[in-house]
């Protein structure tokens, strides 16, 4: 009898915890009793999320709380709005459905930009480096003198160093690749050129004259400051030999991605850039293409703006490989359009290698890069820096202002680094500054 009573007593208990916990599950899947209709519906998840906290959200107008914040949702089409008195306003439309759920994660940027400065003595001929973590240039005391004197080692001569966005840490943190003393007489140091290896170890330093002709062609050592060799009657060997390395590489980040995406990135699209995260891809396609489906059904929850297989000629892209979804950023004039695939056809089609060519070819999409959270794309313009998020929603301007074209990039923290002068009449050369925008 004993045993009996012991038994019923564990399987109530068993039963009270299953039922309990299929309760759990059906609420967090959005079930909700209703007291009018003594019924049970299901309802959608949203989880407003925001950066900063403490954002006021709103649901079709309405204030619904501060971020984070957890709202269920009757199906149908919401219009969520987050703002912060000092930051512009982050809006987009969801269609909720039950049993699923909606994540936010809106960064809101900064509406006035503050800027530290990264270097305080000029840059001369800056070159990004192809991961868009350090920067090569040439340091002068004697400004935009045609020829660089040697009077101070310490300060004259070609530099390297790592971006981050610490107040003058370019200077600081700068390591000599070549002194100046031994830079050859008659060169004109802002005609100079530099290329970076493909593994990024070695830069090709071209030192030319006023008329634009190359006097000497060093090779410099990043792992190895202060380490050269003079290459100026070999160097056509190793820029061919770097092109074939560079395409190799990125022919390796291709072959990793499933086929569909594979083909689309080898024969009808030119791969851009891959996201900090690894898991969306920014291209801009070649020729029109349809992109087959390759998560079916698609997933629940994801992004809530339509997406767009077929591609067009010139027209950027995003793909999520996460969520099998391609989105259009509708950024690019006809203008850039074309001159963009006239520079692609040059530089998949050379015919020869030539240091203008490598040049060309990292440079070709230097005004488009990842923001460093993944989940948007900075885009450059002539006058303005945007950003919008991967899905092509919520474009704005995050700094309106000078800035010179031979340097952008953006930092672990957030960060975008550009080169400016405030002050022409009192400082010829442009600095490398460090843009807060959230």
């Amino acid at each position: 009898m004993h045993n009996v009573k012991k038994t019923v007593y564990l399987g109530l208990i068993a039963g009270s915890v299953i039922v309990i916990s299929y309760g759990v599950l059906m609420f967090a899947k959005g079930y909700r009793f209703n007291t009018q209709t003594r019924e049970v519906h299901a309802q959608g998840v949203l989880v407003a999320n925001s950066y900063p906290n403490n954002s006021q959200l709103f649901i079709n107008g309405k204030y619904a709380d501060l971020t984070p914040h957890t709202i269920y949702l009757n199906p149908g089409t919401y219009t969520v709005r987050i703002e912060k008195e000092g930051y512009t306003p982050w809006e987009k439309t969801y269609t909720v459905e039950r049993e699923s759920v909606y994540r936010t994660d809106a960064l809101l940027f900064l509406k006035n930009a503050s800027l530290s400065p990264l270097t305080d003595r000029g840059l001369i001929s800056p070159a990004l480096s192809p991961d868009d973590t350090s920067v090569v240039y040439i340091s002068n005391d004697t400004s935009l003198n045609t020829q660089i004197l040697p009077n101070d080692e310490e300060k004259n001569g070609i530099f390297y160093a790592t971006i981050n966005s610490k107040t003058l840490s370019i200077f600081k943190n700068k390591k000599l690749l070549l002194p100046s003393s031994l830079f050859p007489p008659n060169i004109d140091i802002t005609k100079t050129m530099f290329i970076y290896s493909p593994t990024g170890k070695n830069i090709l330093t071209f030192l030319k004259n006023a008329d634009n002709e190359i006097i000497s062609v060093r090779m410099l050592s990043l792992t190895d400051p202060g380490s050269s060799l003079d290459v100026t009657y070999s160097y056509q060997t190793l820029l061919e030999s770097w092109y074939e390395q560079n395409t190799e590489l990125e022919l390796k980040l291709v072959d990793s991605r499933p086929k569909a995406i594979r083909q689309l990135l080898s024969e009808k699209a030119k791969l851009i850039d891959i996201s900090p995260d690894k898991k969306k891809i920014l291209y801009i396609a070649k020729t029109t293409y349809t992109i087959p489906i390759t998560i079916k059904p698609p997933l629940k929850g994801s992004s809530p703006i339509a997406e767009k297989r077929t591609i067009e000629t010139g027209d950027l892209y995003v793909y999520n490989s996460k969520e099998d979804k391609n989105y259009l950023l509708a950024v690019l004039d006809s203008t850039t359009q074309k001159k963009m695939l006239n520079n692609l056809q040059q530089v998949e089609n050379p015919g020869q290698i030539t240091p203008e060519i490598l040049i060309m070819s990292s440079k070709l999409f230097d005004q488009i890069f990842w923001y460093s959270d993944s989940e948007h794309v900075i885009i450059v313009h002539n006058d303005t820096i945007e950003a919008l998020e991967y899905d092509g929603t919520n474009k704005i301007i995050i700094y309106s202002g000078p800035f010179e074209k031979e340097l952008y990039t953006t930092t672990s923290d957030g960060k975008i680094v550009i080169l400016t002068n405030f002050n022409p009449k009192r400082n010829e050369l442009p600095d490398a500054y460090a843009v807060s925008i959230k």
